[in-house]
């Protein structure tokens, strides 16, 4: 998304360059939080303490917001893309065109950064909470 920020900021009336050039991909990974709901719903998170219960429900709402952010990232994007592949090269673009391209790249950068920061925050949360059984005669959280 930085790329495609500093071709469209750099670009002339008269730019060459293929809107090909700009990368908008459309597989965006995000965390599923079905294991938890299908726990939740089978009566396996009975099973837990309290304590484990309120840590796993947090870490979980927390991956459903990830989610989120994966969807209007995603819904972003697409917009971007569509807006760049209505004309070959970026100078095609109309003005009107190539700032809402700008605008939509732009977005789909923040909301990036939001998505990279919760699940960075979420992984270390699920370090320091989670533990996971010794193998071996070693405990990993990995």
């Amino acid at each position: 998304m930085q790329r495609n920020t500093q071709l469209l900021q750099a670009a002339r009336p008269d730019e060459k360059t293929p809107t090909a050039a700009l990368e908008y991909p459309w597989g965006i990974p995000y965390p599923r939080s079905n294991a938890w709901q299908d726990a939740k719903a089978s009566g396996a998170v009975n099973y837990m303490t309290s304590s484990e219960r309120a840590e796993a429900d947090y870490l979980y709402a927390d991956l459903d917001l990830a989610e989120t952010f994966a969807m209007s990232w995603l819904k972003q994007n697409n917009i971007a893309a569509a807006i760049a592949h209505s004309a070959l090269t970026i100078g095609q673009l109309s003005p009107q065109a190539r700032e809402q391209l700008l605008d939509a790249t732009l977005q789909t950068q923040a909301q990036i950064v939001s998505y990279k920061m919760l699940i960075a925050f979420d992984q270390h949360a699920m370090q320091h909470y989670l533990t996971f059984p010794a193998q071996s005669g070693q405990q990993s959280h990995e």
